[in-house]
């Protein structure tokens, strides 16, 4: 199996970028300051990082952008992957940063580009597919053999290349494709195989939303995906064991589930598939956990057809069973068929290996978090796309963009004069000081005409502004704004993404990127990687002091533009602890008013003070308090703006329900979204 390269501080510049090269010889890592001059590759690393952060292990199967976000996060540098291209160094941007390392170096390799400290060769006239891997063939035999040869033909895209890799070399080694194994996976290959799974499941979510994605595809990795994750979790001797970091067994079999429903019924192996892999756990985990779920709701929110009194009445009557606790098996088909236990077994071997396929019940079964009573501990990102795909696959309506623009409509709104457009106004900061702002265009989502420009882009005097904060301020209330996500959802992947407390169509993020701005319950987004995508640039988690100003609160020193732009300074940490400061400036003239002060009212109001109590768990303790509005336009918020304040409760009222005590905040925003999984 391949060795994971290691950064730590006693290794010199130079040495790093050997070793890196030796692992991926068409790339290389270059060390910046920051004014992005190139650091003295002879010093060692601990003389030049400014974080002390954990070390840092290189694997193929990281994505560029996560490498280099990786070691600005440990060590607070910069460090950008480059290959050589007409022998000159070219730094890795765009969609090469969506590559894995490995699947980087496959496609520089097809391109024909010069490896690393080579001479020149030929160019190769580019392919779709990076080479096929080799598929080991000792000890393989029959179906096992096939099995591997034919998903390996298959998965050939680069970018996946060293999971798929890893995964041969396991499977191989130990059996596990067949259950008739050869050896129980050791504990590294364990740990390899849940970075196999990662890797496959987010492979997984880009097809999703791929229109021309092929089947078959589709259909291989989520059966190497689930194999690997009967394999990948932690043992409860573990000292590394929780309950909400998805590799709980309850949640890789919960995951196994959501990424089964992603095969067809035409695939060669689903049968088997489904009868090896999925068939078995409806007699222990995922009856199990319904039972837990029942009782801890104290509803049924899975099938809405039995009692809390019901399931726990199957609850006792399992345990008076007396059963091996390592067994894994209920044997509920042979109790009384009027009985508790065998109704709730069969609506749950229906809901997972009925005709109609596992949507229904995975929906439910994934919905909550491991925060709240019967939730999953999955991976938050894991939870809402498949969430997104299930619902998605449900409505019929599919998932990812809503609409497909007509051959002859333009991609993107036209740059400068439709986009930014008047979103920027010139300045002493990018325009005197030849400072340089690199804006992502904006997705043509108004060229159908279903939706409206002013819709979405709309500006607000400084009365309005003045309105809508002290509104907030006064009923200490969270303002959503769905129709916003709905109108992005045209163009934009939302998987994921909750409907914002506010939107501004173009701000600027520090002093180079400019973007929209998105701000939702976890924190600041813009579509700095791909104009069409969203990524975190500020979470909420690693936020400590938020203020805005007219002017460039910090950014620099000059008043010189305090009547056109406003700034709103995070000031918070990285992950490791280093501290950070984030400015985001917005540019709205002298004739309208700052509406980061919204932003900031929402903040300091009603949101602040549910990340602070939701601290050091896998989901928000919303309340009430605070309270929560949604609106469908601009013009309704306003309306709700110009309402006189509610008297707000008294102060023995404020203190958080409990999910038991009444609808929570998340099922009142689902009802407005129209967005309950029943």
């Amino acid at each position: 199996m391949a060795q994971a390269l290691s950064m730590h501080g006693r290794k010199k510049l130079a040495t790093l970028q050997a070793e890196f090269s030796a692992k991926f010889p068409y790339l290389t890592i270059l060390f910046l300051d920051t004014r992005r001059r190139a650091l003295d590759p002879e010093q060692t690393l601990a003389a030049v990082r400014t974080t002390k952060g954990e070390d840092l292990s290189i694997l193929g199967h990281m994505k560029v952008a996560t490498f280099e976000a990786r070691c600005l996060t440990s060590f607070g540098i910069t460090v950008e992957v480059a290959y050589r291209k007409d022998g000159e160094l070219v730094r890795s941007r765009g969609g090469a940063n969506e590559k894995t390392l490995s699947g980087l170096n496959a496609w520089c390799a097809e391109q024909g580009y010069t490896p690393i400290g080579s001479v020149p060769r030929a160019k190769r006239p580019p392919t779709k597919r990076a080479r096929t891997p080799e598929a080991p063939a000792s000890e393989l035999t029959g179906d096992e053999a096939a099995m591997l040869r034919d998903g390996m033909k298959v998965l050939g895209d680069a970018s996946i290349h060293s999971a798929v890799e890893t995964f041969a070399t396991i499977a191989t080694a130990t059996g596990i494709l067949t259950r008739q194994l050869r050896r129980e996976p050791e504990p590294d290959e364990r740990d390899a195989l849940w970075e196999v799974a990662r890797t496959f499941a987010e492979r997984l979510y880009a097809l999703d939303i791929d229109p021309e994605a092929e089947q078959e595809e589709r259909n291989v990795l989520a059966h190497f995906a689930v194999v690997a994750l009967h394999w990948c979790d932690i043992y409860v001797n573990d000292p590394r064991h929780a309950m909400d970091d998805g590799r709980f067994r309850r949640d890789t079999l919960a995951l196994a589930l959501c990424l089964f429903a992603r095969v067809d019924s035409s695939y060669r192996w689903y049968e088997r598939l489904k009868r090896d892999w999925i068939a078995p756990h409806v007699n222990f985990s995922y009856l199990l956990w319904t039972l837990q779920s029942i009782v801890q709701c104290n509803t049924d929110n899975l099938f809405h057809r039995f009692t809390p009194e019901e399931a726990r009445e199957a609850q006792d009557r399992k345990t008076q069973m007396n059963l091996d606790p390592w067994a894994g098996y209920i044997p509920a088909e042979d109790e009384p068929a009027d009985s508790p236990l065998h109704r709730i077994w069969v609506a749950v071997r229906d809901g997972v290996l009925g005709p109609d396929g596992p949507h229904q019940f995975a929906l439910h079964y994934i919905w909550n978090s491991a925060s709240l009573p019967g939730g999953m501990g999955l991976l938050a990102e894991d939870r809402e796309m498949n969430k997104a795909y299930l619902q998605g696959v449900i409505s019929g309506e599919g998932v990812g963009p809503a609409s497909v623009l007509s051959p002859e409509a333009p991609r993107y709104l036209s740059a400068p004069d439709e986009y930014p457009g008047t979103w920027y106004l010139p300045n002493a900061h990018w325009n005197a000081d030849g400072m340089m702002l690199r804006i992502k265009s904006f997705p043509n989502i108004f060229a159908e005409g279903t939706i409206r420009q002013d819709r979405l882009f709309r500006r607000f005097t400084h009365a309005e502004v003045d309105r809508i904060e002290r509104k907030i301020r006064a009923e200490e209330t969270l303002i959503y704004l769905p129709f916003v996500r709905e109108a992005l959802a045209e163009r934009f992947d939302v998987r994921g993404m909750k409907p914002p407390f506010w939107f501004i169509p173009f701000v600027a993020f520090g002093n180079d990127r400019g973007g929209i701005l998105y701000f939702e319950e976890n924190g600041f987004y813009t579509n700095h990687e791909s104009p069409e995508s969203l990524d975190s640039t500020g979470h909420v988690d690693l936020m400590d002091q938020l203020s805005v100003t007219s002017g460039y609160n910090g950014l620099n020193d000059s008043d010189e533009d305090d009547a056109v732009l406003s700034s709103l300074c995070i000031e918070g940490h990285s992950r490791a602890g280093a501290p950070r400061t984030l400015n985001i400036v917005e540019f709205h003239g002298e004739e309208y008013g700052a509406t980061l002060r919204i932003a900031l009212a929402i903040w300091e109001a009603a949101w602040q003070g549910v990340v602070d109590r939701s601290r050091g768990g896998s989901a928000f303790m919303k309340g009430p308090p605070p309270g929560a509005e949604s609106f469908d336009s601009w013009d309704a918020l306003l309306a709700w703006a110009d309402e006189p304040p509610r008297e707000r409760a008294p102060d023995g009222d404020e203190s958080p329900s409990s999910p038991l005590d009444g609808p929570s905040l998340e099922d009142i925003l689902r009802r407005l979204a129209g967005n309950s999984p029943s």
